[in-house]
């Protein structure tokens, strides 16, 4: 990370100095700033290409975990649902369905 950071530094400081180096050079607002543009996006570009993800060691043998009772009756009650109301958004058809869990459930306990 650290060397990351000091090329970034580096490539823009050059850029600057490539600048300033010759003292007649006049250099106009836009030079000057296109300049700096292409400095940072070589900077952003250098530090988001090289940045190392993370890999998750998946174990592909392994039995994938069982459905919760409540994931179940979800997935149950939003194909009833989705059938019976077409034009409803998925969020609105959960909140129909988070309701209609917390009823049975109270229902169940008592």
């Amino acid at each position: 990370m650290t060397d990351i950071k000091e090329s970034i530094i580096n490539s823009i400081t050059g850029d600057i100095n490539k600048l300033f180096e010759d003292k007649n050079n006049t250099f106009t607002k836009k030079e000057f700033t296109d300049s700096m543009i292409t400095a940072c996006k070589y900077a952003y570009d250098t530090y988001y290409t090289t940045k190392k993800t993370k890999k998750h060691n998946k174990n592909e043998d392994k039995p994938k975990k069982e459905l919760s009772k409540y994931q179940l009756f979800m997935q149950e009650q939003m194909k009833i649902l989705k059938e019976q109301n077409a034009d409803k958004k998925p969020n609105e058809l959960m909140k129909e369905i988070a309701e209609m869990w917390k009823i049975k459930k109270e229902t169940n306990d008592n």
